[in-house]
C-alpha cells in the first residue's frame, strides 16, 4: 500500500489584497482542491510564529494523486483566471511534498485547533524531534514526513490549542531550515462573503 502523502502551500498575499485572497481561498481553491479524487482533507491554518503566514495541508491518498487528470484538471495549465491572477500577487510561496512515515497513514485530527510545523535538512533531525514531542503529554499527534522527491523532511505536530502546543528546544530545532506555529483557519461567515462577490460580479 502506497504511502499517504502530504501537500504543504505556504503563501503570503499582498496586504491590500487580503480580503480578497480569503474569498479566492474558501470560494474556490479549497473546494476546488477538496474535489481532487485522492486528497483527503484540505485545511487552512495561519501562523502567529513563522513566516509566510498562511499555510494550507491537503492530505493525500498518496502522492501520486499531485500527477492524476482530477488534479490537473484544477492546478496548473487548469487554474482559472481568478487562481491565476491571486497567486500573481502572493510572496513567500513554496510547495512541498512528502511522504509520511510515522505513524503511517494519519490524517489531521479534527480535534486540533493548532499545528507546529517543522521543515528539517534529514531525516534523524526529524526523528529525535518527533520522539521528544510524542512524549509531551499536550500533544495530541505528531506525524513525520520524507521529502516525496528533494526537499526537506518535515515533522507536523497537533495540540488541542495554540497555548497548550509543545514547544520544542532550540537544540532539537538546529537543523530546522523553517518552522511555524499556526491555529487553524476559520471564517466567521462564508455565506456572506459569496453573496458580495455575487452581487459586485467579482471575480
Amino acid at each position: 500500500m502506497a504511502a499517504f502523502g502530504l501537500l504543504l502551500a505556504l503563501m503570503e498575499p499582498e496586504a491590500k489584497l487580503q480580503d480578497e485572497f480569503d474569498d479566492w481561498y474558501d470560494l474556490e481553491h479549497i473546494p476546488h482542491m477538496s474535489a481532487v479524487d485522492g486528497i483527503s482533507s484540505a485545511q487552512r491554518f495561519i501562523a502567529i510564529e513563522g513566516w509566510p503566514r498562511y499555510a494550507a495541508l491537503y492530505d493525500l491518498d498518496e502522492v501520486g494523486v499531485l500527477t492524476s487528470a482530477s488534479y490537473r484538471a484544477v492546478t496548473g495549465g487548469g487554474f482559472s483566471p481568478w487562481s491565476r491572477r491571486m497567486l500573481q500577487h502572493v510572496r513567500g510561496w513554496r510547495r512541498l511534498t512528502f511522504e509520511q512515515l510515522q505513524p503511517g497513514r494519519a490524517s489531521l485530527l479534527d480535534t486540533s485547533g493548532a499545528l507546529g510545523i517543522a521543515l528539517l535538512t534529514g531525516l534523524e533531525p526529524a526523528g529525535a524531534l518527533a520522539d521528544w514531542l510524542g512524549r509531551e503529554p499536550s500533544t495530541l499527534q505528531v506525524r513525520t514526513y520524507a521529502p516525496a522527491a528533494s526537499g526537506p523532511a518535515a515533522v507536523l505536530w497537533e495540540a488541542g490549542s495554540i497555548g497548550s502546543l509543545a514547544r520544542p528546544p532550540d537544540t532539537l530545532l538546529r537543523e530546522s531550515t523553517w518552522s511555524a506555529r499556526l491555529i487553524r483557519y476559520s471564517r466567521p461567515d462564508p455565506a456572506s462573503a459569496f453573496a458580495r462577490l455575487e452581487a459586485s460580479g467579482s471575480p
